[in-house]
């Protein structure tokens, strides 16, 4: 008998360290992909922050080329980001503005068509917020971005009802007087029959 005990006993002993070993490894995967995730998105942060540092002091230096390519990279590196909500959308909106001003402060006073260009650049796709976002900062953009964006024009009037059939309405139904016209006692005797 102890020995089918014992053989018993080892049996679910051995399942449970199999479980457990099965929930640990399950544990640790979900752990592994978790930190990868947040690797990935710290990664994506410092870049972005990096990189619109690198493009303020290149706009310091008087280096606006070079600024406007760094703000075109920190804005794909936004971009990148945007699904997972790593970066503020005023932060892109900062990042596109300062793109257009570096424009601005390069080309002097053709800075309207280099904007069009750089509008024209698919990197500004899917960032309508983050445009509009820039446009209340520099309001310059605002009739740049319309034109990128035409307004939708607003849905046609509804066609008139087809003459035909009227429609049927409902009259209102007053209640229906009584036959029978009560008097004050009547109705206080009513009252106590009930």
């Amino acid at each position: 008998m102890r020995n089918e005990y014992a053989r018993a006993l080892a049996k679910e002993v051995q399942k449970l360290w199999d479980s457990n070993a099965a929930d640990v490894k399950k544990l640790k995967e979900t752990l592994t992909a978790q930190f990868a995730e947040l690797e990935q998105n710290l990664k994506d942060r410092s870049d972005f922050q990096m990189q619109f540092v690198q493009a303020l002091a290149e706009g310091l230096d008087e280096r606006q080329g070079d600024s406007l390519l760094t703000f075109r990279n920190a804005l794909r590196t936004y971009k990148s980001g945007k699904p997972r909500h790593l970066i503020e959308a005023k932060v892109g909106a900062t990042t596109a503005r300062s793109i257009f001003e570096s424009l601005r402060r390069k080309h002097g006073e053709d800075y309207v068509d280099k904007a069009r260009e750089e509008f024209a650049d698919s990197l500004y796709n899917d960032l309508a917020e983050e445009l509009a976002l820039a446009a209340l900062q520099s309001p310059w953009l605002t009739p740049l971005i319309n034109e990128r964006s035409p307004v939708l024009a607003e849905p046609p009037a509804p066609e008139p009802a087809a003459e035909g059939r009227p429609i049927a309405t409902i009259p209102e139904a007053e209640p229906p007087e009584p036959d029978v016209h009560f008097d004050e006692e009547s109705d206080s005797c009513r009252l106590l029959n009930t």
